[in-house]
């Protein structure tokens, strides 16, 4: 049988804040999308800059 997925908890360990501004409607579009994805908006931000950052390292980036 495959392990669970981390908790949340599990997760968010070792993490550190980082604050930002963000328009209104932008927040709210990450709150939607996140809550479609069933992680949270600082998950899905993070995933969206680890993404960003892998495709700046990549050969073709």
């Amino acid at each position: 049988m495959p392990p669970l997925p981390p908790t949340y908890d599990e997760i968010e360990t070792g993490m550190a804040t980082t604050s930002l501004k963000l328009p209104a409607e932008l927040r709210q579009q990450i709150r939607e999308t996140a809550a479609e994805h069933c992680v949270t908006a600082s998950m899905l931000i993070r995933q969206y800059i680890e993404m960003g950052l892998a495709t700046e390292d990549s050969p073709n980036g």
